[in-house]
């Protein structure tokens, strides 16, 4: 079979997207050459955008808080080479879903879907054959193939969310996304990771009740957020983790601290009243754990309050306003069975949020995939064609 000039260009773009995590441990020297062409790639892909006048209001909100973290950052003295390496990596995935939705998405999102399996199929035997431990540790995390273990359970989220689009679009059928999420499960399993199989088994729920289950709630925009309001407040907020004991106890074999993570919180909390309009900025992780009394920790366990933690209210306010854009946009239309995947797939992403420290990327990317169901639900729309 031919591949094309641009199948050759979406390929290498998506390369550069998914960033192989273990080369920051391998080589200096390989890891500035991703660097390079993480910039080279965004400046393209940014380019296209901007000269084809493609942007939209989301755009505007994530580049605001952004711009944002980096004043509060610069303000506080914070870590500027964490921020530049977390920009870079996270605006070229950003454009690079972009670019390729605008391209040509139904390409796209089979290159996207494709290398990102593969990916993750080499980080799950990774796992299985440094077993029980690691490739290389940083501050005593594991690290394998695709990065943390931790970090690499949202690559397995979305992973599950891009094999659902491609077979749906291929064959115009809702089917089970089995590989993908049998890959997460092996993965979470191995790890031991709880977060990783609380995500596994939403999944797995949520794309069941897609395909054989009944109507799809009307504004499932409106209503994933008030859910995730609730849950952080009875989290964070008042700490009622006895309400979630069987799970936490009986499935996952956690205490109910969630392995000290309550006393992260609580701690994060009382930073976040010190300085709670900006902000301390981006910090560097070991810098975080510095703060805690005996608890290993390079985050807050929890994207939202790590929001407030480097930027204020002033940082989480646009992060809430970026929501409300992309909920109202969703929940005005209704839409085909098969395009609610992706809210869902955010749903997992926002409860993963409330126990692991930095989703923000993949909040936005999901966000952006949400506000642009357009161009995605057309495809679903398209007569069956094999995807070359």
């Amino acid at each position: 079979m031919k591949i094309s000039k641009e199948s050759i260009v979406l390929f290498f773009m998506t390369f550069f997207a998914l960033k192989v995590g273990c080369i920051s441990y391998v080589s200096n020297i390989l890891n500035l050459l991703w660097y390079i062409g993480a910039v080279i790639v965004f400046l393209y892909d940014f380019s296209y955008i901007l000269y084809n006048r493609k942007f939209n209001k989301l755009d505007f909100t994530m580049i605001i808080f952004y711009i944002f973290l980096l004043v509060s950052t610069l303000l506080n003295h914070g870590d500027l080479v964490c921020y530049v390496k977390e920009l870079i990596s996270f605006l070229t995935t950003y454009f690079v879903i972009k670019f390729g939705l605008e391209k040509s998405p139904k390409k796209f999102i089979n290159i996207f879907s494709t290398y990102l399996s593969l990916l993750l199929v080499l980080n799950t035997l990774s796992t299985i054959i440094f077993y029980p431990d690691a490739m290389f540790r940083d501050n005593n995390n594991p690290i394998f193939f695709m990065g943390g273990d931790n970090t690499s359970v949202r690559l397995y989220i979305i992973a599950v969310l891009f094999s659902f689009m491609k077979k749906y679009i291929k064959n115009k059928k809702m089917v089970m996304p089995v590989v993908s999420l049998l890959n997460l499960f092996v993965f979470s399993m191995i790890r031991d990771l709880g977060g990783g199989k609380i995500c596994f088994i939403i999944l797995l729920l949520c794309t069941g009740y897609l395909i054989y289950g009944v109507n799809i709630p009307r504004k499932i925009m409106r209503k994933i957020i008030m859910l995730n309001v609730l849950l952080f407040f009875i989290l964070v907020i008042v700490n009622k983790m006895s309400l979630f004991k069987f799970i936490i106890v009986d499935i996952l074999h956690r205490n109910l601290s969630l392995t000290d993570r309550t006393i992260i919180w609580d701690i994060t909390i009382k930073k976040i009243m010190s300085k709670p309009v900006m902000g301390y900025g981006m910090i560097d992780g070991l810098a975080f754990q510095s703060m805690l009394p005996y608890i290993i920790g390079v985050n807050a366990h929890n994207t939202y309050l790590m929001i407030l933690f480097d930027g204020g209210i002033v940082l989480f306010a646009i992060f809430i306003i970026s929501m409300i854009i992309v909920q109202m946009k969703f929940d005005s239309v209704k839409h085909d069975r098969w395009i609610y995947m992706i809210p869902l797939t955010l749903l997992t992403i926002m409860i993963r949020a409330q126990i692991e420290g930095w989703d923000v990327v993949w909040l936005f990317i999901l966000l952006f995939l949400c506000y642009s169901y357009n161009k995605i639900e057309q495809l679903g729309k398209e007569e069956i064609d094999e995807i070359k």
